[in-house]
């Protein structure tokens, strides 16, 4: 859904739009290869089918913790709540999830503003500035990522 979704918004947008992607191994250890490695699973695993991305493949950092790369620090610390409202939070405190996951968490410590999983996103203007930041449940929150980057860039 994630890899697909940031296909459709770049090909729609084009040069108006940069999509960065960044993997981490910290979200249930599923991103422990390398870059071109991630490539081919993209292709010929998930989603398969011949995909390619037509987006930016960042090298794999670290996006919580005491380890945490300086970038995904200072997003976090410009935005460190997601679009959604505090009754979501409280129905849904490890995001898509469960309490098992974080107490398994890739990182330490684990603080209420970490990136949850995978494509949590973040919308970031033309001149840098941090607008939005989104809870990953793609199916609640992916008209809203569309409908901002819309208006952002219109």
């Amino acid at each position: 859904m994630g890899f697909k979704l940031a296909n459709e918004l770049k090909e729609q947008y084009g040069d108006k739009l940069e999509v960065l992607l960044f993997p981490c191994n910290q979200h249930g250890y599923q991103n422990y290869h390398d870059k071109e490695e991630i490539l081919n699973s993209l292709k010929h695993v998930r989603p398969g089918e011949g995909f390619i991305s037509n987006c930016t493949l960042m090298e794999k950092c670290e996006v919580a913790g005491e380890n945490i790369h300086p970038f995904w620090k200072t997003l976090i610390n410009a935005m460190p709540l997601r679009n959604t409202t505090p009754q979501y939070e409280f129905e849904n405190p490890f995001g898509i999830q469960n309490n098992k996951t974080f107490r398994t968490a890739g990182w330490c410590p684990v603080v209420p503003q970490d990136v949850i999983w995978n494509f949590e996103w973040f919308l970031i203007s033309p001149d840098g500035k941090p607008i939005k930041r989104y809870h990953p449940h793609p199916e609640k929150f992916e008209q809203p990522i569309k409908d901002d980057i819309k208006e952002l860039l219109s």
